[in-house]
Order: C-alpha cells, then structure tokens, then sequence
C-alpha cells in the first residue's frame, strides 16, 4: 500500500491496528477501509472501538 506521507507496517502477533500522524494517535481494531469502518453493507452492522490520543508523550512512544 502506497499513500503520500504514510508508512504502512505490520507484526505479526499484533491484532490491534495503531495509526500515528504528527499530532495524534488512534489504536483500535478497525482496518482503514471503507469497509473496516463501516461505511459497506454488513459491515455497517458491526462495532469497532478505539481510543485516540493527542498526548505527545504517548505517541512519541508508539513511534519507537
């Protein structure tokens, strides 16, 4: 996946998804897509949770 200004990585024992901009930080389980978030067909029927930070000292460490 190629996005401008976005690194995408991976490991894998990690279920959660982690996304990092400059300001913020949100971990949860939902997947980036129309689709994980619930704008499709059934999966507007499911529930997604995840919390978001906009402590720098929380998303310097999820950057390391």
């Amino acid at each position: 996946m190629a996005l401008p200004g976005m690194t995408v990585m991976n490991h894998s024992t990690l279920h959660a998804k982690v996304y990092i901009s400059e300001d913020t930080l949100i971990v949860g389980s939902a997947n980036l897509s129309t689709n994980g978030i619930g704008l499709e067909d059934e999966a507007a029927k499911w529930l997604e949770a995840s919390i978001v930070s906009k402590n720098p000292k929380l998303i310097d460490e999820a950057q390391e």
